[in-house]
Order: structure tokens, then sequence, then C-alpha cells
């Protein structure tokens, strides 16, 4: 947690850098794997598209827009924006605790973004009466870590459960597809250009035409939906079914894994379906790489991001150190109130009129 940084780029004059300088940092360190948000305080970008062109009589030229933090990410019309930090800021204010996170736009450069528009002017002005506006922006930041905590809670399950079957299961794939593609391999469609052959219900035919002559009679057979198997092709057990709801048969062949198409009216172009359903195993094994690898990128990332501490942390503490001082200030000085209240005033000592015994009165 010590290890975060907060970083605010700031200078009332206009045109010196400060959204180049906040952008290029904040993407910079997004390249090297940091999780960053940037926080739009400028309102003073434009919520038209920058370009915009000027009258005719101005000879076409470009009209110069202000620009923000939010509009040089691309979300040009701020306007149209529905959460900025002018909402998040006023529900501090009122004591309305929202989601944190909505609002918070992510950019296809990995870094994520608190808008900002012309609300916020106004936002700044209403601060002015606000009470206990110096706590604002603690009591949003507070709402973010407590979401980013519970987002890392989420991770570690991820962690711990997700993700390991995520790897099992694109595992398990990636061998009973290698195994399939080696049976295939060993039983081709067509040998010396002939049709290798099938079996259907015992009985094996050397013609394509005749295989689906045999498929479509299986199917006008069928006295129910559930799968039964019928024979073999190019190694692979068969096994045929009727989808209600598609309303269509398909075969089923079964090797280390399950494959499945759907079929048609025509005799031949069924055993097409089936050689293609084959075929396709070595493009099935490379998406089932990519897919394993792509899942222990995740959770690489995942174990990186559970690592990373609070980004505002530094000025989450420095803000609550603050707090707590002036607390104890303002309960310092109502003990010396309640002091000086109690304690008698030296004219109205002498006022006061002294008390007679009762034995001693005429």
């Amino acid at each position: 947690m010590q290890n975060c940084k907060t970083v605010a780029i700031c200078n009332q004059k206009g045109g010196v850098g400060k959204t180049t300088t906040t952008l290029n940092l904040g993407v910079g360190l997004a390249m090297q794997g940091q999780r960053v948000l940037l926080v739009d305080a400028d309102p003073q970008g434009c919520g038209c598209p920058v370009d915009t062109f000027a009258s005719q009589t101005q000879k076409h030229r470009p009209r110069r827009q202000p620009r923000n933090l939010t509009t040089c990410l691309g979300w040009q019309n701020t306007d149209a924006i529905p959460i900025t930090l002018a909402d998040k800021l006023s529900e501090a204010i009122r004591d309305e605790f929202r989601d944190p996170m909505e609002g918070i736009l992510t950019h296809k450069e990995q870094v994520d973004l608190l808008p900002a528009n012309l609300e916020l002017a106004s936002t700044e002005m209403s601060l002015v009466s606000a009470m206990s506006r110096e706590t604002a922006m603690r009591s949003y930041l507070e709402q973010v870590k407590s979401r980013y905590l519970s987002e890392k809670y989420a991770l570690e399950d991820k962690i711990l459960k997700t993700y390991p079957m995520e790897i099992a299961g694109a595992e398990e794939t990636v061998h009973g597809l290698m195994a399939d593609r080696e049976t295939a391999a060993r039983h081709p469609g067509m040998v010396d250009g002939k049709f290798v052959g099938m079996t259907v219900h015992g009985v094996t035919y050397d013609e394509r035409n005749d295989a689906g002559y045999a498929l479509l009679r299986s199917c006008r057979s069928m006295s129910s939906p559930d799968p039964v198997e019928i024979g073999v092709y190019r190694g692979f057990p068969m096994f045929l079914s009727f989808d209600t709801f598609m309303h269509e048969y398909r075969v089923q062949i079964k090797g280390q894994l399950s494959y499945s198409t759907a079929l048609g009216t025509d005799s031949t172009g069924n055993i097409m379906r089936i050689d293609n359903l084959i075929e396709s195993f070595p493009k099935r094994l490379e998406k089932a790489k990519l897919a394993l690898e792509q899942a222990h990128q995740q959770l690489e990332t995942a174990k990186r991001e559970v690592e990373k501490p609070f980004a505002q942390e530094k000025e989450l503490s420095e803000k609550t150190a603050r707090l707590a001082e002036l607390d104890a200030l303002l309960s310092l000085d109502k003990k010396e109130n309640e002091i000086v209240g109690g304690e008698m005033e030296e004219g109205d000592a002498e006022r006061q009129e002294p008390v007679r015994e009762a034995g001693y009165e005429r």
C-alpha cells in the first residue's frame, strides 16, 4: 500500500501541457502493468466535436475548441456523458452513497477515467457553501477503496477456483483433440480415391451414396429423440438424435471428446458434413490451445492485479489523518467552552447574597 502514488497535475494557466502530461503519464504507467485511474477535474472541455468548422465567412478554418482529458481520450460529446466527477462530488456532499465505480469509463489503452464536463463548474460553486466540503473527495475515495477491495476479493476467488477450473477444462480439451486428431489421421475418409466405408446398424457400406441413404433410413426409423448408437465411421462411434428445438436430426461422433453436426436430406451431402466435422479437428485444436494460453494469461493477470496496492491509499490516509486532527481540535474547543461557561465571574460573586444560617436570624 505504501508504494502507491497519487499525482496531481494542476496549473491555473491554460495551454501549459496539463492534459498532455496526464494522458501520457497515465497510459505509460498502464503499459507497464499498473492500474491507473485518471480523474478529470477540468470543467472547461467543450461538449461539441472538436472538428467542427466555422462559418463560410471564416473560410472553413477549423475552430479551436477547449480540450480536457475526457475529450482527449475520445469522449467528444461530454454533455452526453451521464455520470461525471460532478455527480460523484454531489453524492458525497449529500451523503448519497451509490456505486462508486458507476460512471468510470475504460479506455482501450487500459486506463480508467472519471470524466468531467461543464457541470463541474457549478459543482465548484455549490461546494463553497456546502457542509463538510473538505471531506467530499475523501468520502468518495473511501467508497472507491471499499469497492476496489471487494473486487480484490473477487479476483482472489477467481484465482483459487474459477481460473484453475477453466485451465483444467482447456487442458482436457487440448489433450482430447490431439488424440482425436491422431485417430482421424489413422482413418482417412478416402483410400486410393475410394470411399473408406461406413458401418450402420452392423452393415458396412463401401459406397458413399449407400452409406448416406442408410443414415436417412436410420433417421426415419427413430422412435425417440434421445441419442442412440447407429454405427462406426473413420474409427469413431456414431450416435443419432433429434433436436426437438431446432427440429433437425443430428449425428454425433465420439472419441476422447464428442462432436455433432446437423443432417440434411441429401445422402452424399450428409457424408460430407461428417467428413468436414472430422477435418475441423486441427482448427479446433488451435483454438483450444489459444483458449488455454488465454486462461493462463488471465490467471497471471489476476495475480498481478490482486497484488497491486490501492491507488489512492496515500491520499486517503492523509485526508483521514487531517480529519482526525480537525475532530480533535473541535473536541478541545468544545471542552474549553464548557469550562469557561461553568466558571463564576467576579461580578457575579460580589452580587451574590451571603447565606444565613437559620439559628442566627432575629
